[in-house]
């Protein structure tokens, strides 16, 4: 009887693993799903402008709002922010799987200019500018979960700004009662 009790314990831990695991999964597909969206939209609406530019033909150049090479620099930007997407994710699998999150000294600022890289093509169809006060310039943090919080913060921002304004976000850092707060 108390090795039934036992094993039924057992049994019980596991199953409350196996729900953890499970949590942990579904929010690791919310994650990826949100932040490979903005680059792989990126590269989408630049090569459907390039395709445009091309169907236009040379006449019309001076009509096109980037150069054929300017498109190019621009998709293989996107390219490699999503690739860095691709890295940051797949750090963030390890850490949810091993359960040890190490702190990072995340410098703010190039945190942004990643992101705002990674979202440029639907900052440029918004006309949206990104302008940053940051109180706080680095935080410590796991770097790949704040990476996260800005891109979710910038990029429904945009999502869901009004479409009769050009958006104007500040993307903000500071202390208040001991803490660091980020705002956008």
């Amino acid at each position: 009887e108390s090795n039934l009790n036992r094993k039924n314990a057992e049994l019980e831990a596991a199953k409350t693993s196996l729900i953890n695991k499970i949590n942990q999964l579904e929010q690791l597909t919310h994650i990826i799903a949100h932040n490979l969206r903005g680059p792989a939209g990126n590269i989408k609406m630049l090569c459907e402008t390039l395709i445009e530019m091309n169907n236009r033909g040379i006449e019309n150049a001076e009509r096109n709002a980037f150069t054929q090479n300017e498109v190019l620099e621009l998709i293989n930007e996107s390219s490699g922010s999503l690739m860095n997407s691709l890295a940051t994710l797949m750090e963030i699998s390890k850490i949810k799987l091993n359960k040890e999150i190490p702190y990072d000294d995340c410098d703010v600022v190039a945190i942004v200019s990643d992101i705002t890289t990674q979202l440029q093509g639907i900052i440029y169809e918004k006309q949206a500018t990104i302008k940053e006060m940051l109180g706080v310039p680095v935080i410590s943090y796991p770097k790949p979960y704040l990476e996260s919080i800005f891109y979710n913060l910038i990029s429904n921002s945009l999502k869901y700004s009004n479409p009769a304004v050009h958006p104007e976000i500040i993307v903000s850092t500071l202390v208040k009662d001991g803490k660091t707060q980020i705002r956008s």
